[in-house]
């Protein structure tokens, strides 16, 4: 989420946790460009400013991509 000019990502109780840059997160953390969040099995790279109409979420080059079975 974007709130006063800073983008905010927060763990709502998932099993496997939310991390940024190694760190578990307990509430809303702030995140920047250069950033690693660590979502489950999925790492994104923070690219962009934070003032630009959009960032960009990219999955993370060094991390083979996963995909969850088709129900």
């Amino acid at each position: 989420m974007k709130e006063n000019g800073n983008v905010l990502i927060e763990d709502l109780g998932s099993y496997n946790g939310v991390r940024v840059n190694g760190e578990k997160i307990t509430g809303r953390t702030r995140i920047k460009e250069g950033d690693l969040v660590e979502i489950g099995d999925y790492d994104l790279g923070i690219q962009g400013k934070i003032d630009a109409p959009t960032m960009t979420l990219r999955p993370d080059p060094r991390v083979p991509r996963r995909f969850l079975p088709a129900r």
